[in-house]
């Protein structure tokens, strides 16, 4: 059967790859919020550290050498506009 030029099961064979996708970016999103919460862990940490240790919460030296590094070792499409989007809100979410 044919729908607006599309068969119908090409309409079912891209929806069950619509499903596989979304499946991947869940599996993915699980995975990121895991890695997010155990760098969050670690971020409380060293921000007892530097309390104890009379140093400020904030280093944007430190901020700018890890986007720099990030933006290095970046292999997707994400350039550094967006990357700095996504990473600087870790950097200041605990900060004072």
């Amino acid at each position: 059967m044919h729908f607006g030029g599309v068969t119908m099961g090409a309409q079912i064979q891209d929806g069950v790859g619509l499903l596989q996708k979304r499946k991947q970016i869940d599996l993915l999103d699980a995975e990121l919020l895991r890695l997010l919460n155990e760098r969050a862990r670690i971020v409380l940490e060293l921000a007892a550290i530097k309390k104890s240790s009379g140093l400020p919460a904030y280093d944007g030296q430190r901020e700018q050498e890890v986007l720099d590094r990030i933006c290095r070792k970046t292999t997707g499409p994400w350039g550094r506009r967006v990357l700095s989007r996504c990473f600087a809100p870790l950097s200041t979410s605990f900060a004072g």
